[in-house]
């Protein structure tokens, strides 16, 4: 047995939005992360994330730049929530920064990334939504197709 969850970009924008600014510190660097925008692309099985990145450097170097992630969706049976994994850095704006500097903010921003999307719930599917069914499900399919995530889960 099987059943489609369909999950807009507008709601998935609109819960992301209540998560952010997301602001860290890691060794001698500040990360703040603002501005997420969720963006979802026909035919993909990716949810795309653009944000806004401040970030300061042993409190001396201060820049602002921006970021496209990208993420598969994965889904915790047993708190019905779903997740991104499996994140890939799309498109990091960071002309102008030195080679050191640049590393720096690609693993920082790797390390930042890891934390907010596996443990920050991107959706969690309601006991209404889940119906008779039960809560023993699993991921078969995702496809996005007019601005909508379409999720085909599976009972176990």
């Amino acid at each position: 047995m099987q059943f489609d969850l369909k999950i807009s970009e507008e709601k998935l924008q609109m819960l992301i939005e209540k998560k952010f600014p997301y602001e860290n510190k890691i060794f001698l660097s500040k990360m703040k992360i603002s501005n997420p925008k969720i963006i979802l692309k026909d035919n993909s099985n990716k949810i795309y994330v653009s944000s806004d990145i401040k970030v300061n450097i042993f409190n001396e170097l201060d820049f602002n730049t921006s970021s496209l992630l990208s993420g598969v969706v994965k889904f915790n049976n047993k708190t019905n929530d779903f997740f991104l994994d499996d994140f890939k850095i799309e498109k990091l704006n960071t002309k102008n920064l030195s080679k050191e500097v640049r590393l720096l903010v690609i693993n920082n921003l790797e390390r930042l990334a890891k934390h907010i999307l596996k443990t920050e719930a991107i959706y969690h599917l309601e006991k209404e939504e889940l119906g008779m069914i039960g809560s023993k499900l699993d991921i078969q399919k995702i496809i996005v197709k007019d601005k909508n995530m379409i999720i085909t889960l599976k009972v176990l």
